[in-house]
């Protein structure tokens, strides 16, 4: 809850006209911060906001102050003792639920009290890391996504009741409810993340999820566009606002997280190349050479977006990010997204964004550029990873057939 501000009393006359604040003008007016209490011990589903319980009561703290600066100091000490799960007179903290245990009840820890816990650790760690800002927010969604599921299908066990039957009874239910099993792996890895750090503050004695084989997913097959379908991609992008980044994830073979958090300074003109900084594992921090085409057109890139910032002035979102959108603001996951559905519908292509990635990969192993090369240039940690990922476009990449002919013109193939 925001803090509440009160305005002066009408008949304040040192105030009248003068645009004084009550504190200095000697108004008795107080200022006011207040929580409004979502921990109760009822039974009813607990959120984050004010809730009634079943028996009409509403539990609120509720502080003065002489001065607004005071009134947010105090919010903001109310909210730290909220989220420290501190109690407050007449109330329960929002992860105690009471059990029925033998002759006398015992208060709990719920998986799905314990699981809405986690996701706002996740946001807060999320905030303290090196991680962009971009990413974050779509990590922090994701994870409540995922975890949404285990909240229905087991939210009211006891956290330490959790075990493998009831892990195992839910990943079989979102099966019968038509679920992918991609999205159960996603789910089973969210669930085994969150039951770790539970192990680690010692409010469960063993990670059930530690016990159960992983969900199998089938490997994704990649099914990169030819030559001319990436082609016929850039050539629709022209004109939109992901003409440029579309055109620079073709010809480097970036991922869409790396392009979207690139910077200028990242960006070297006179050495022909880019660092990726900003990447989903260690190998993928990288220098990418670039190409004499690309140089060029992010100069003419840069340059146009020099004249927005001059046309446009305060208008214009000085971000100081490679890829933005027509006022300076950088390019975001749900622009992307609308963007490249018009592009591919207006190329006759159906592939994803990262598609442009593995058409990358496969031309370079086409023109017989070495695994660990593309590996390189990838950012893959390991060469495996190239050779798991491509192994099956390789026959129709005719590279046997080249290495056979190379064997034959150099070693001699007969007898």
């Amino acid at each position: 809850m925001a803090t509440k501000i009160q305005q002066h009393k009408p008949d304040c006359k040192a105030a009248r006209g003068r645009g004084l604040q009550p504190e200095s003008c000697g108004c008795k007016t107080l200022f006011w911060a207040a929580i409004t209490n979502y921990r109760c011990e009822h039974p009813h589903e607990l959120t984050r906001a004010g809730v009634t319980c079943p028996g009409g009561e509403r539990h609120q703290v509720k502080k003065s102050a002489r001065t607004q600066k005071e009134a947010r100091k105090l919010q903001t000490a109310l909210d730290k003792r909220r989220d420290d799960d501190r109690d407050f007179p007449g109330m329960k903290p929002p992860a105690i639920t009471p059990v029925e245990v033998g002759p006398s009840p015992i208060n709990v820890l719920t998986v799905g009290a314990y699981a809405e816990e986690w996701v706002r650790g996740v946001g807060v760690s999320q905030a303290k890391g090196k991680r962009g800002a971009l990413r974050q927010a779509s990590t922090i969604r994701r994870y409540a996504s995922l975890m949404k599921h285990v909240t229905r299908e087991v939210g009211t066990l006891p956290l330490d009741a959790l075990k493998e039957p009831q892990i195992e009874g839910m990943y079989a239910r979102m099966r019968d409810q038509g679920y992918k099993e991609k999205t159960v792996l996603n789910v089973h890895r969210a669930l085994k993340h969150a039951l770790r750090d539970a192990l680690r503050k010692r409010l469960i004695s063993e990670n059930p999820a530690d016990l159960i084989d992983a969900p199998g997913a089938p490997q994704y097959e990649a099914h990169p566009p030819t030559a001319e379908e990436t082609r016929r991609i850039i050539e629709a992008a022209k004109g939109t606002q992901i003409a440029e980044l579309v055109a620079v994830a073709a010809w480097t073979g970036a991922r869409q997280g790396e392009l979207l958090a690139l910077q200028w300074p990242d960006v070297d003109f006179d050495a022909a190349s880019m660092i990726i900084r900003k990447s989903k594992t260690q190998s993928g921090h990288r220098k990418i050479p670039l190409t004499p085409g690309t140089v060029a057109m992010l100069r003419a890139y840069r340059a146009w977006q020099d004249e927005q910032r001059d046309n446009l002035t305060t208008a214009w979102a000085d971000t100081g990010y490679v890829f933005v959108t027509r006022i300076g603001k950088p390019i975001d996951d749900s622009t992307l997204r609308r963007e490249w559905d018009r592009v591919r519908t207006g190329a006759g292509v159906k592939c994803r964004f990262h598609d442009l990635r593995h058409g990358f990969a496969t031309f370079l192993l086409g023109q017989g550029v070495p695994a660990k090369v593309a590996s390189s240039l990838l950012g893959h940690s390991r060469i495996s990873i190239t050779l798991d990922t491509y192994s099956h476009l390789i026959p129709s990449l005719g590279l046997e057939e080249q290495a056979i002919a190379a064997l034959d013109q150099n070693l001699g193939g007969t007898a």
